[in-house]
């Protein structure tokens, strides 16, 4: 029959191989935790890069807009005018045939 210290003597290799293993897994851990860190900082850098873009696209989209409504009044004032001098023709006709 085995004694104690037969069966504790039998399990130390397979502790010894345990605890090795332990530390190998841990140390793979920690090497992932190390990569997935600078990863989650690259990926920050990232979405700050795409906010400030965004800023920028929204600014130059409200120039855009500004522009486009000052040209469509540019448009405006230019049909306004030649309506006003396509009247002020023919006021000048019916004035000139009152006349005769």
């Amino acid at each position: 029959m085995a004694t104690l210290e037969d069966k504790m003597e039998d399990n130390q290799p397979s502790l010894k191989e345990n605890i090795a293993k332990l530390i190998s897994e841990y140390n793979e851990l920690r090497e992932d935790k190390f990569r997935l860190l600078g990863r989650i900082d690259s990926l920050t850098k990232e979405v700050a890069d795409y906010k400030e873009a965004l800023r920028e696209l929204k600014k130059k989209y409200e120039r855009l807009m500004v522009a486009k409504t000052v040209e469509s009044s540019k448009a405006d004032v230019a049909k306004v005018s030649k309506r006003l001098s396509e009247l002020e023709q023919e006021i000048e006709y019916c004035i000139t045939l009152l006349m005769k």
